[in-house]
């Protein structure tokens, strides 16, 4: 999976890693990834969909990913499996940054 989006140095946007679980997005993708062996990383899930894909955090089972023009997507990867769409905000600038404070997602 990580070969598959790394296959060439534009394909893999943004990676975050919790625990045993691996995060990534590309191409307007997220994939979810089991890292026990980082040697080999077993692809979990994926979901498609998710825009022009730049930046994303995940906290507390859910996955913050900011899309540029195609604004915010936030996704269920609770069960990485079977990542799911939760909700799409159309943001009214470009969404290209995001961090977590707390409860509060901020969107630059």
């Amino acid at each position: 999976m990580v070969q598959e989006l790394m296959q060439d140095a534009s394909t893999c946007m943004d990676i975050v890693v919790m625990g045993d679980r691996l995060y990534a997005i590309g191409k307007g993708r997220l994939y979810t990834a089991d890292i026990t062996d980082a040697s080999y990383p077993k692809k979990l899930g994926e979901l498609s969909g998710l825009g022009n894909t730049r930046q994303m955090v995940v906290s507390d089972g859910v996955a913050y990913v900011a899309s540029r023009e195609d604004g915010l997507f936030i996704v269920d990867v609770n069960d990485p499996t079977k990542p799911s769409l939760l909700f799409h905000y159309y943001t009214v600038k470009l969404a290209i940054g995001l961090a977590i404070a707390g409860n509060v997602l901020f969107i630059a």
